[in-house]
């Protein structure tokens, strides 16, 4: 048994999930999906970090740059002929928070 069928219209249809396949049909077309989200996340976390960063430089925007920075210290694991280094600090002020908001505000919008 065949899961997939082409109907008369051209698009694939699914005779187990039809309305599953138009979704992902839909979906496809307009070209959102999580990972166009998470890229405009990542966007959004570098753009409105280093602005908050740049900003907080001045008297107006100082309220920008108050964040906080959490992570892990450098481990470093030596096997003789290779040495890695593992770190991981992850700094978040409030600029970069606006960010975000604003990433998935225009992920909405396309």
């Amino acid at each position: 048994m065949r899961l997939w069928q082409t109907a008369q219209s051209g698009k694939p249809e699914c005779r187990i999930h039809p309305i599953c396949c138009e979704r992902r049909i839909l979906l496809a077309i307009r070209g959102k999906n999580n990972w166009t989200l998470f890229l405009f996340i990542l966007a959004g976390i570098v753009l409105g970090g280093f602005l908050g960063e740049w900003l907080g430089s001045y008297d107006f925007g100082r309220w920008l740059a108050y964040g906080k920075s959490f992570g892990v210290d450098t481990m470093t694991l030596n096997l003789g002929i290779l040495q890695l280094t593992f770190g991981l600090q992850i700094k978040i002020n409030i600029a970069s928070i606006l960010g975000i908001f604003i990433a998935v505000l225009v992920h909405r919008k396309m």
